[in-house]
């Protein structure tokens, strides 16, 4: 019981850091839910796209540019690399193409591979995307059968005046599952703070020399102390995950409880053992409990902006994504992403995501490999 007293005292002591980081989940959680507080529409809506053409507007270049201004909105964007950056950041825009010089040619010679296309990470970036691959797969189709672009155009705009009118419609509240999706991802930083500060400086404090040294002497089991340390930390993590959860529930909504919602509470459940075990190398691998809080905004900060915390991982260089791929983090992040567009649930579907986990697993193991390793080297005293 002395050591669980001592977890609870440092518990206390700490408790100001865990409630500030609390509240930060919750106030960014509670905005962005207000902000995406809209009711489910099945009326299909024009995406943005802004059309870079650098062709001639003659031919197949001016059929498809004619094609994606009558179904979508074009908005008007400076076309500078930082602005049209800019603009899918703030969703200005969904989407941009660019169409290369001699595009018209080239299509006719059999090459549709040259266009470049920018996208944002939602539905109408989708469903642009979809809506211009629709007009190439027709032109491909009519290509050898028509002597002229201008006729080749012609019959493609027949074709699709005559097919029946679709609207794209899902059976997810997007608004709602990206809700979620921000409140698990921003929940990392949340987590990192307070698990490995708090787990941290508990086993720096009883890594300590001297506190070992009393350990071995004193008529206490060693091995107890250990156990019941452990299963105090587990406790105290486990018991956070669960208030946070619990804040979910009440900020998000019933959308937790459908397949995508529990798909995100299991990543966010495995995630948390992770997050635990690295915790606890952190703990044993640092002494000095006098350093464990500039280390831990270290760690929280710089895993937070490489793994697609902060920023989304669809913004990020990719010289920040390929660092970010030595982190555990990142795949939980990733496998949210997977899972916010998730529209049927099978094993095909869940590849993605389970192999995400399993990465989150692995890298538990290694850090409680590592633990025990390091743990072991520090029983040797004196």
């Amino acid at each position: 019981m002395t050591v669980f007293k001592t977890f609870l005292k440092i518990l206390r002591k700490n408790l100001v850091i865990v409630i500030i980081f609390s509240i930060l989940l919750v106030m960014f959680a509670a905005l962005r839910s207000e902000t995406d507080d809209k009711t489910m529409s099945f009326n299909a809506v024009k995406p943005d796209v802004v059309i870079i053409n650098n062709d001639e507007e003659i031919g197949i270049t001016k059929g498809l540019i004619d094609y994606i201004k009558d179904n979508s909105n074009t908005p008007e964007v400076k076309t500078d690399v930082d602005s049209l950056n800019d603009a899918l950041f703030y969703n200005d825009t969904d989407y941009i193409i660019y169409i290369p010089k001699g595009f018209n040619q080239d299509f006719m010679n059999g090459n549709i591979d040259n266009l470049e296309v920018k996208k944002g990470n939602n539905y109408n970036a989708s469903f642009a995307e979809m809506m211009i691959s629709r007009y190439l797969k027709l032109a491909v189709n009519y290509r050898s059968r028509v002597t002229s672009q201008d006729e080749l155009v012609r019959t493609i705009k027949n074709s699709l005046d005559n097919n029946t009118e679709i609207e794209i419609t899902t059976k997810l509240d997007t608004d709602k599952v990206e809700a979620a999706q921000f409140f698990f991802d921003f929940e990392t930083y949340s987590l990192l703070v307070s698990l490995v500060f708090i787990i941290g400086l508990m086993l720096s404090i009883f890594n300590d020399p001297k506190v070992k040294k009393r350990t071995i002497i004193s008529s206490t089991d060693y091995r107890k102390n250990n156990r019941i340390l452990l299963l105090a930390n587990m406790l105290y993590a486990f018991t956070l995950w669960l208030i946070y959860l619990i804040l979910g529930i009440v900020l998000i909504g019933d959308v937790l409880w459908t397949s995508n919602g529990l798909l995100f509470i299991l990543n966010s459940f495995i995630h948390l053992i992770t997050v635990t075990s690295f915790a606890f190398f952190i703990g044993n691998l640092i002494n000095n409990k006098d350093s464990m809080s500039g280390i831990t905004h270290v760690i929280s900060i710089g895993t937070c902006f490489l793994c697609g915390v902060f920023v989304p991982l669809a913004y990020l260089p990719d010289s920040v994504i390929a660092l970010g791929h030595a982190l555990p983090t990142y795949y939980y992040v990733e496998g949210n992403s997977f899972i916010a567009k998730l529209e049927e649930i099978n094993f095909d579907t869940l590849q993605p995501v389970l192999i995400n986990m399993g990465v989150l697993l692995g890298s538990a193991i290694v850090f409680i490999i590592l633990s025990n390793i390091i743990s072991k080297k520090r029983r040797r005293i004196g």
